[in-house]
């Protein structure tokens, strides 16, 4: 069992952005016999790692290189593209983690990584500048 005490409010906005384009990518590929979504969740030292995998049609290198970067949407019909952005936002400065895209195609992962213990102190902070 592994125990956390952080935001979880924060830790629940970032898991929805990725799970939302997870299930947005498995909509745009019809073809494929094999959707679904795969979560992996474990303990490295003081930091919760989150991996999130799809088997949608994957992210191509131009699209790749401005992921986080830029808040318009990589998609041609779904998302607002403000999502990773924001997650990644979130991630760094309000769980003292990271958002990092992992791998780009079959499976496309990212990995979302937070601290497993935030003090009383800096989960006041990360609230109250929210």
């Amino acid at each position: 069992m592994l125990n956390i005490t952080s935001v979880d409010n924060f830790i629940q906005q970032v898991l929805l952005v990725l799970l939302q384009n997870a299930k947005e990518a498995l909509l745009m590929t019809n073809d494929r016999i094999d959707n679904k979504i795969q979560i992996h969740v474990s303990l490295d030292g003081e930091l919760v790692n989150v991996d999130i995998a799809d088997w949608g049609e994957g992210i191509s290198k131009a699209i790749e290189e401005k992921l986080f970067d830029n808040i318009k949407s990589s998609k041609k019909t779904l998302g607002s593209g403000i999502g990773l952005y924001f997650a990644r936002k979130l991630a760094r400065e309000k769980l003292k983690g990271d958002l990092v895209l992992v791998q780009s195609s079959m499976p496309t992962i990212f990995r979302f990584s937070f601290k497993n213990y935030l003090s009383p102190k800096e989960q006041n902070d990360a609230s109250a500048n929210a």
